[in-house]
């Protein structure tokens, strides 16, 4: 499906006039989509939400931003702090309206919200004027979560498993069950699925999806990092094959413009942890 034309198509949808307020799942099937594209959907709406093109409206109901009620919760961005409290950052109404300043959330306001979610706020109280306007809410519901999956380093405590997830996250540690699951042990980075997020009223809980090795040994951080942000770690099918093909052609025997420097005794001068080696000295 062709992510540009499919948000046109929407965008256009929900500004006609006839348009009434309808959940992702309705639009889909007002514009002809089969249910196998439908999640496609969902997600060119979350991305048309996060650049401020849609809002979301009470019951997850969809409005094109310049057109949503003035009275409705606003939605928007939120990133909590390491001490709990957060901030929601909200999307402007249209291309002339003024930007709104972040919305401050006490601990006890944020529900179950995580770094990145999209949320809805509900004001609270708003005082003064202008720039020096300062707006506190609260949180009365998760639109849509940035993710479920995090990254952080295992540690084991008597009968139970927990995980300290990377970053400002989430302020106390994860439990994940059995100590003993996936042979995991102390201090390894481990990647887990939030089965529950914590909230100031309870505690969360995760399971433990992958384990990627001992903190500090080489490719275990980078391999941290790609887990974190969902980045791909394979090539595709047909650019492994395209390079087998290249392989088979090269013949390095036919090759004229390298030098044969096998004789000589090269050392790099490279730590023994390195991955890539880019300096020798041959004496």
């Amino acid at each position: 499906m062709n992510t540009p034309n499919l948000e046109t198509r929407i965008l256009a949808h929900v500004r006609m006039d006839q348009y009434r307020p309808v959940k992702p799942r309705v639009i889909a099937k007002q514009l002809g989509i089969p249910e196998s594209g439908r999640a496609e959907v969902r997600k060119a709406i979350k991305r048309m939400v996060k650049r401020g093109e849609l809002t979301y409206g009470v019951n997850h109901l969809v409005y094109a931003a310049e057109s949503a009620p003035n009275d409705l919760d606003r939605i928007g961005t939120f990133r909590r702090t390491k001490a709990g409290f957060g901030f929601v950052r909200t999307r402007k109404r249209s291309s002339t309206a003024e930007p709104e300043p972040d919305i401050y959330v006490s601990v006890r306001q944020t529900l179950d919200a995580s770094n990145g979610d999209i949320v809805r706020v509900r004001v609270r109280r708003e005082k003064g004027k202008g720039p020096d306007r300062r707006i506190r809410g609260e949180i009365v519901e998760i639109v849509e979560r940035e993710t479920h999956q995090f990254v952080g380093t295992y540690k084991p405590s008597g009968d139970m498993g927990y995980v300290q997830v990377d970053g400002n996250v989430f302020s106390h540690q994860i439990p994940v069950g059995d100590p003993s699951a996936k042979s995991v042990r102390a201090g390894d980075k481990v990647v887990i699925e939030m089965i529950r997020f914590p909230s100031p009223r309870r505690e969360g809980e995760g399971v433990i999806t992958e384990v990627l090795g001992p903190r500090g040994e080489p490719g275990v951080d980078t391999l941290s990092i790609i887990r974190e942000y969902s980045l791909p770690d394979d090539f595709p099918e047909e650019v492994l094959q395209s390079a087998r093909q290249q392989a088979e052609q090269f013949d390095p025997e036919q090759r004229t413009d390298r030098t044969d420097l096998t004789h000589l005794t090269i050392v790099t001068i490279d730590p023994a942890d390195a991955r890539d080696f880019d300096d020798a000295i041959s004496l």
